[in-house]
Order: structure tokens, then sequence, then C-alpha cells
């Protein structure tokens, strides 16, 4: 999971593309947000899922429960 705006330069987005093309892994995309402010590394900006947490979490879950990958998250 990884949000494709992601401005953190220790793991942008394009790295996560790569690594799940390479090795087959499912990568779910998190587009949008609320108000991202503050350092691109933390919580409060796209990294952190800013405006997307509840979204992203269920994602999550759903991935947890069924192993069934939500590609994308709007």
């Amino acid at each position: 999971m990884h949000h494709r705006d992601d401005g953190c330069v220790v793991c942008p987005y394009t790295r996560a593309r790569d690594i799940s093309s390479k090795y087959g892994f499912p990568l779910i995309t998190v587009t949008g947000a609320t108000n991202p402010t503050g350092d691109p590394c933390q919580a409060y900006s796209h990294h952190g899922f800013r405006g997307r947490e509840k979204e992203t979490m269920a994602a999550i879950l759903k991935w947890v429960k069924s192993r069934d990958v939500t590609e994308t998250i709007n």
C-alpha cells in the first residue's frame, strides 16, 4: 500500500511500484487527500494517507481477511 503522491524521499511511490512489479506483490495505490500538511514523511501528509485513513484501513482489513486486493483507493 502506498500513496501515489507520497513526497517522502526515503520511500517514493515509484519504488513501491517497481518492487511490486519485480516481485509480483500486489500494490494498493491510494490517491487524493484532505489538506495534507507538514513534512512529507510524516502522518499529516500523503505519507500518512491524510483524508484517506478509513478507506485505507478498510482495504487493509479486506486484504487480511480475504487476500482480496483493492488496487486503487480514490
